[in-house]
């Protein structure tokens, strides 16, 4: 166990890696937020499940569906990432664990494999080009990611 032993550096690595793709998938849903009400006030103050109710409330009939997709997949992977922000984590036997065991008389306990890492990553990284082009900011994509980009999303919570 520790975070300076050599088998555990790829899994910390990918942890990093999803907590910057999952803050540009957030910065999409402010930049989506500012698109839908230029003249609402400051968001950068607003918790994200208040954001996440105004773009729902203000975004488009054509854009709706496809947003509150983004929306309910990131709300998913927000979950599980708060996990590691906020328990004990540590890699054990090829994956990360993450407990509650030091803070709460309720045990919870997450195992997180390197692919459900990369899931996570690539459904954020989704979201976040998703949420940009529902903001109307495009650029041209290589061919075969558009498909890529509407279909089933990769990552799902292991059943308890």
């Amino acid at each position: 166990m520790g975070i300076h032993n050599p088998e555990d550096v790829p899994y910390f690595a990918d942890l990093g890696r999803l907590f910057v793709v999952h803050a540009r998938a957030e910065a999409a849903m402010h930049i989506l937020a500012r698109k839908l009400d230029p003249g609402a006030p400051d968001f950068s103050k607003e918790r994200i499940k208040m954001l996440t109710a105004r773009i729902r409330k203000t975004v488009g009939a054509a854009e709706s569906a496809d947003v509150n997709e983004c929306l309910t997949q990131l709300k998913l992977i927000s979950t599980e990432r708060d996990k590691f922000a906020h328990r004990f984590v540590e890699y054990f036997r090829g994956k990360l664990q993450v407990s509650n065991e030091f803070s709460s008389k309720q045990f919870e306990k997450d195992v997180f494999t390197t692919q459900m890492l990369s899931d996570m990553m690539t459904d954020c990284g989704h979201i976040c080009i998703r949420l940009l082009r529902a903001a109307g900011i495009t650029w041209p994509l290589q061919q075969g990611i558009l498909e890529q980009l509407h279909g089933p999303w990769l990552y799902t919570p292991e059943p308890k």
